[in-house]
């Protein structure tokens, strides 16, 4: 069988439509044995900015006034402490299954939005994200915007 030939510059394309657009391309039993890693690297990155995207609207929809008409924009400051019913029917979650992921969500995207940027940029994964919020959220946002700026990857220029 001849391996695919991988697109150039796949190994350090960003994640987002670009990156989504050249992978669709790759069939994966075609990669040659040595170029697999790329791809799978290139996936994860991809997978990454993809959960920040969700986490990012599982916290606007936290923290939607639910006395607005739906074809208007209204946000709270707190999220709405009914807001994981909502979230639990719409991904047909169980409800302690939501109320994680919006307490996720909220604090990635609102008191870690370094670590929140670096899901976004394909940086860390989803499993890292989780290990600073849990490990972040009893502490200050001084503290853990110092914690975040030693230990995140430096973002690349």
């Amino acid at each position: 069988m001849q391996p695919t030939v991988l697109p150039d510059g796949l190994a350090d394309t960003p994640p987002g439509p670009a990156l989504g657009a050249l992978l669709t391309g790759i069939d994966p039993a075609r990669v040659a044995n040595g170029d697999t890693v790329t791809v799978l690297q290139a996936w994860r990155r991809q997978r990454s900015h993809t959960d920040a995207g969700e986490l990012t609207v599982l916290a606007q929809v936290g923290r939607c006034r639910r006395d607005t008409p739906p074809e208007r924009v209204a946000r709270l400051e707190a999220p709405d402490p009914d807001c994981g019913f909502e979230i639990a029917a719409a991904l047909t979650l169980t409800e302690l299954a939501a109320w994680r992921e919006h307490a996720l969500a909220e604090m990635v995207v609102h008191r870690l939005p370094t670590v929140h940027a670096a899901l976004a940029a394909g940086e860390i994964d989803r499993g890292k994200a989780v290990v600073f919020a849990d490990l972040l959220e009893p502490l200050t946002d001084a503290q853990n915007a110092r914690i975040c700026a030693a230990l995140l990857p430096k973002h690349r220029a």
